[in-house]
């Protein structure tokens, strides 16, 4: 349903932005409807567990009718979780920094919408699903990975460097940049709306770049029409880069000679290293392309490039295919961790995949 919705947001986005960037002609329409307000101006409404979407009672911010410039949104109102900031639920230009509760877990289409000056998003540092870095927001995926959210339309800053690891770019509208940094990482990008932009660094090569999908490719170079792009531009030293994954079997950690990688928020792992601890055998066939994996009694065959597995003869479906790099076979390890019976799980605030068998 969240990506759903955030689908719908980019194509209210990009026709906004086609059209006078500087107004939002359609914020009235995405706002969701106030139930009430709390004393310091936080509009909201309560969402009651209906076990498809909302999975218990929380409570929805809607809007703001105060005029402080720095404003927090609560973590509880009414004894009940702020868990969603809803659609163009800020939309006041008097708006300079914005904080973000841990409660916090889904952002709804054009949240801030109308924040013309706001310089910052500040995010609880106990946040699992969003980090701010110096004042931008980013969205953290479940096993590694981040897209960018929001940039804030207000920051004044003249040059920018995405941080390595940002796959998307969701919304990202700016009138000061006259220079951006873009790694390779990036698969696609939304939002972009930089109309003074005159230097576009790119770390990937042009072939790199024209396979980034973006949501109107007619669109999207006008947007960007005043820059030039520097094509296998190096990584400035400065730049923030997404931590390394870290990875531990039994509570011992594993040191990989290739490293852990995430791929649309799936972490692959070098197969051998990670699963050899816990007992688990490999065949590998070099004909074929494919790795055979046995431990507890299962078997599973993998073929390299595809994504369908053999688990005890049945065919499973995985969410990346397994992969060959540098001499080492990485596999989806959440996938076939648990298939082999091995509990798997992922602590966001060190970036460490944790297994036990």
């Amino acid at each position: 349903m969240y990506k759903i919705k955030k689908c719908l947001a980019v194509l209210v986005c990009m026709a906004m932005v086609m059209a006078v960037m500087p107004g939002v002609a359609l914020a009235g329409e995405l706002k969701e409807e106030s139930d009430a307000y709390t004393a310091d101006g936080f509009g909201y409404r309560i969402a009651h567990g209906d076990g498809d979407y909302f999975d218990r009672d929380c409570c929805i911010i809607t809007d703001y009718n105060g005029s402080n410039s720095r404003i927090s949104v609560p973590s509880e109102i009414e004894g009940l979780p702020v868990t969603i900031i809803g659609s163009a639920a800020f939309d006041r230009d008097c708006i300079t920094s914005i904080t973000i509760p841990a409660s916090v877990e889904e952002l709804w289409e054009w949240p801030f919408t109308g924040c013309t000056n706001l310089q910052e998003i500040i995010v609880d540092p106990n946040n699992k699903r969003y980090k701010s870095i110096d004042g931008v927001l980013f969205f953290i995926y479940e096993e590694g990975g981040m897209s960018l959210e929001y940039y804030p339309r207000g920051n004044t800053r003249t040059s920018y460097v995405i941080p390595y690891g940002v796959k998307s770019i969701i919304e990202m509208y700016n009138e000061y940049l006259t220079s951006i940094t873009i790694p390779d990482s990036v698969e696609t990008i939304w939002g972009m709306y930089c109309p003074n932009l005159t230097d576009l660094y790119y770390t990937g090569s042009e072939e790199d770049w024209e396979k980034i999908e973006s949501m109107d490719k007619f669109a999207f170079p006008k947007m960007i029409s005043n820059a030039t792009i520097h094509y296998n531009s190096p990584m400035p030293e400065t730049a923030p880069l997404v931590p390394e994954i870290k990875v531990t079997v039994n509570g011992s950690k594993i040191d990989f000679d290739v490293p852990p990688t995430a791929i649309d928020g799936t972490t692959m792992l070098p197969v051998r290293l990670a699963l050899e601890p816990l007992g688990a055998e490999f065949v590998w066939n070099g004909e074929n392309n494919t790795v055979t994996i046995t431990a507890k009694g299962k078997t599973i065959v993998l073929t390299i490039g595809s994504a369908t597995a053999l688990v005890d003869g049945i065919e499973k479906l995985m969410a990346q295919p397994a992969m060959a790099t540098d001499g080492r076979t990485l596999i989806p390890i959440r996938f076939v961790s648990e298939e082999l019976g091995y509990d798997v799980q992922w602590d966001g605030d060190t970036y460490t995949v944790i297994i036990n068998g």
